[in-house]
């Protein structure tokens, strides 16, 4: 009977996310991969023509990518991806539902189960063209392996437990130092040292390809990644703030790890190779650090803060104000914030280690490892990701407790009261401000819009843009649509003389783009004359300044008007030079 509650739970779990993933196919962001997914995607792409072994060694994690080859040789395209993703996702909760009942008892497994299925994040993960759903169900298998040794503590249990740790740490490079840490805790165990080798030489195993390429690649000695001491470095430099910033190295995926090696050449010579960007990036953090400890101290404790509370930021997609701007209602379905888990989690992680450190030490490694992460590193969901199975499993033992007042009730409603409450916290401090990016957040949505040829969405947008910011630089984009769109229902004459007068005004009548902007306004109203009028000043400001092409351009807009014709061409926010 307990088994067909699972079975239920994980059949309601994929309609839900079936539903969650069909509403991201109609966002914009879900069609269209943006800077890291789109670098994967393509990525893969350049795999699964031919090219296995590149010309560099991998600077992001390789298995997803390699993944994703084989899915499109298979010729799966994005929503085949999205929907194998999915299947994983409600993998991930059985797989959770299943150490949770070996680790503590069968309730404690279908909460945590529960809790995964219901969290925000996890569920936007599966539908992006990310590492996150495979970087979970492999933690979760580490987790598995972890229980299953702690049970039997056989020589193919350890075997199996390295392998897994290598598998994961292919998807997630910062795992790689548990390897060495779940070795000592099979020594803590009571097991042989032979037992800790193979948990190590099993890891080894797992990441051998990742090694074996970059050998092959470059000719360096790099275990699986390459751009450990550049993440750091973007989170520890001058600039720091907490989140992404891309200091000296492009943010840019593709001009990355080109970028880097130029500038430890710079600093080293030219002798220097790509087994030295890492470290060259690394000290530079590590002197900086030493050069401001205060500031370096108040920002690692910024970072904490927000790993325990953030549900706004994301360095590439925010899903959850994508929620909360009508892209991808259906999220709504899933409506834990991790932000509402992380802080309780960490509580109670706390209190199983007083209660048996050696059974619980791996789950609460699991759980700390990312956010040691974001803390030295800078705060991304995605960074904190991996952590979310830990959270559910630890949380699927607190949360009875706490209902059955055992254990430390009152710690753990604090933690839980602190984090319902982080969201008041934040917004009273101004930490993980949501009013901008949420305007960021439509504004890029808009884009993609254009992008995929629906250009009434990408009005809509833009007008909700300006509903929260009037000043915005979507203005011209879309005071150009309500002129000059050759679909009637998209112009709007007036609307468009507004933003187009405003514009001109705010420049005084001496920017020749606004200039033609309010020209082709005026055509749009009717007034002609003075239409013509202003394409003229616009032609004669644009040659003043050696513009010469937007000169004859703003000239031949002036003869259309003298014509009484308005303007009537693609979208586009200015002529081109």
């Amino acid at each position: 009977m307990r088994d067909h509650r699972l079975w239920a739970l994980l059949a309601v779990g994929l309609v839900v996310h079936a539903l969650i993933a069909w509403g991201n196919l109609a966002d914009p962001y879900g069609r269209t991969p943006i800077n890291d997914a789109l670098y994967y995607w393509q990525w893969s792409g350049r795999i699964a023509d031919g090219a296995w072994v590149g010309t560099e060694p991998f600077f992001s994690a390789p298995l997803y990518p390699y993944l994703l080859a084989l899915l499109r040789l298979a010729g799966l395209g994005i929503e085949g991806v999205a929907i194998l993703q999915l299947v994983v996702h409600i993998a991930t909760a059985g797989l959770l539902a299943r150490v949770g009942r070996l680790l503590f008892d069968r309730r404690a497994g279908l909460l945590a189960a529960a809790l995964w299925l219901g969290c925000t994040d996890a569920a936007a993960a599966h539908g992006r063209l990310l590492a996150g759903t495979l970087q979970t169900f492999l933690v979760t298998l580490v987790l598995e392996g972890c229980v299953v040794f702690w049970q039997r503590r056989g020589r193919r249990g350890a075997l199996r437990l390295g392998l897994s740790i290598g598998l994961a740490a292919l998807a997630w490079p910062a795992l790689l130092p548990a390897a060495v840490l779940l070795a000592g805790w099979a020594l803590w165990l009571g097991a042989r040292a032979r037992g800790a080798a193979l948990i190590l030489s099993g890891a080894a195993l797992g990441i051998a390809p990742a090694t074996l390429h970059n050998y092959l690649a470059a000719d360096a000695f790099i275990p699986i990644s390459a751009h450990a001491g550049i993440t750091f470095w973007h989170g520890n430099n001058p600039t720091a703030n907490g989140v992404f910033a891309p200091y000296e190295v492009s943010s840019v995926k593709s001009k990355h790890a080109e970028d880097a090696l130029a500038r430890t050449r710079i600093a080293l010579g030219n002798g220097a190779g790509w087994g030295d960007v890492s470290g060259y990036f690394l000290r530079r953090g590590l002197a900086w650090w030493r050069a401001e400890p205060l500031r370096a101290l108040r920002l690692g404790l910024l970072k904490a803060w927000l790993f325990l509370s953030a549900r706004n930021y994301g360095d590439m997609y925010l899903p959850g104000l994508e929620r909360r701007a009508g892209l991808w209602p259906a999220l709504y379905l899933a409506p834990l914030p991790v932000a509402w888990l992380a802080l309780p989690a960490l509580v109670a992680a706390w209190l199983l280690l007083r209660r048996d450190p050696r059974r619980h030490a791996p789950v609460v490694l699991l759980l700390l490892l990312p956010f040691a992460i974001c803390t030295v590193f800078w705060y991304s969901p995605r960074y904190r990701l991996p952590a979310v199975p830990a959270m559910c499993l630890v949380l699927g033992w607190a949360l009875p407790t706490l209902w059955a007042q055992r254990g430390r009730p009152l710690l753990l409603a604090g933690g839980l009261a602190l984090a319902l409450l982080s969201g008041f916290i934040n917004r009273a401090v101004g930490v993980d401000a949501s009013g901008e990016l949420l305007t960021e957040v439509e504004a890029r949505a808009a884009v993609l819009a254009l992008g995929q040829g629906e250009p009434a969405r990408a009005a809509d947008l833009w007008e909700r843009v300006l509903a929260r910011d009037p000043f915005h630089p979507v203005r011209e984009q879309l005071a150009w649509m309500r002129a000059t769109h050759p679909d009637a229902a998209l112009r709007d004459g007036t609307r468009a003389l507004e933003l187009a007068r405003a514009m001109d005004d705010e420049s005084g009548g001496k920017d020749p783009r606004r200039l033609g902007l309010l020209a082709a306004a005026l055509a749009e109203t009717g007034d002609f004359a003075a239409a013509h009028d202003a394409a003229m000043r616009a032609s004669i400001l644009a040659r003043s300044v050696g513009n010469s092409g937007a000169a004859a351009t703003y000239a031949d807009w002036a003869d259309q008007f003298a014509r009484r014709e308005p303007l009537r061409v693609a979208p586009r926010v200015e002529p081109a030079e």
